[in-house]
């Protein structure tokens, strides 16, 4: 089991010896294939981000995805009490079969704004310490404006002529195939395998499934030199005779054939205003 920034679903891809790791003999390749992620981005947020610690008091929202799912795990094994919103009663359920240390009392509805008083209540005030929350966040929608920023700048550039619609589309694809390396996201990816490397793996016990978290010795390849190219290659247009041209060798992998690239180009053009 591994990461990959992209291209992962196919019968043979190349990894980087740093992003993947056995799978225990116990595991289904159906399993494993959803550790990874779910984990990385969890103990990401909680432990690098967060820095929770024994005693505090988490907020999970979605608690039954996959996501969700890995940082209740992650947070009762830290020794926090975890709440958690759901939006129906079979998820309740679910949850609480998977964990038997939530209660009733540590579930509220997602579907309402009337969790926020439900946690006060619980807390008698204190409100809680962590808020994990894996759809509405400040963080990401100031990811996502430095994001909208490099699209408006793509698009700024086509309308002065700098770039033609093909270095367009490529620029588009990109950015949106790799917003993590473009808004920074995994920066952090080096200070995270040294702090696991520190011991010889923690283990997180949850019922009927245990997951070890040695794999997060990385947790997604940085492309400095892919992004710093590509870039370059994009934006060459506005010096194109003094710049020297960036030469490239197409893969079987390469993003795009000329039929999808002559069909992303007429898709952009007739969503450009006139």
């Amino acid at each position: 089991m591994g990461i990959l920034p992209a291209q992962a679903l196919a019968t043979s891809v190349a990894c980087h010896n740093d992003f993947f790791w056995g799978v225990p003999e116990e595991w289904s390749l159906q399993n494993a294939a959803t550790v990874p992620v779910a984990f990385a981005t969890a103990y990401y947020a909680l432990v690098m981000r967060g820095r929770i610690s024994k005693g505090d008091e988490v907020l999970i929202h979605s608690g039954t995805g996959g996501v969700g799912q890995a940082a209740i795990q992650i947070a009762l094994e830290y020794g926090c009490e975890v709440y958690t919103t759901v939006s129906n009663k079979d998820k309740r359920e679910f949850l609480q079969q998977r964990f038997p240390q939530l209660k009733d009392h540590h579930f509220a509805n997602s579907r309402t704004t009337d969790f926020e008083q439900h946690i006060r209540r619980q807390t008698f005030g204190r409100g809680h310490r962590k808020n994990v929350s894996f759809g509405n966040d400040f963080h990401l929608c100031r990811e996502v404006l430095r994001l909208a920023k490099l699209v408006v700048d793509a698009h700024v550039q086509y309308r002065l002529n700098n770039v033609d619609a093909y270095q367009l589309s490529d620029g588009l694809q990109y950015i949106f195939a790799h917003v993590g390396q473009l808004t920074g996201m995994y920066r952090y990816k080096y200070k995270l395998m040294r702090q696991v490397r520190k011991g010889p793996g923690c283990g997180f016990w949850a019922p009927g499934w245990r997951v070890w978290l040695f794999f997060l010795r990385g947790i997604t390849p940085l492309l400095e030199r892919w992004l710093g190219n590509l870039l370059s290659r994009q934006f060459e247009g506005r010096h194109s005779k003094g710049v020297a041209k960036t030469v490239t060798k197409q893969r079987v992998e390469s993003h795009f054939d000329l039929e999808l690239r002559a069909a992303i180009m007429h898709d952009i053009l007739d969503m450009m205003p006139e």
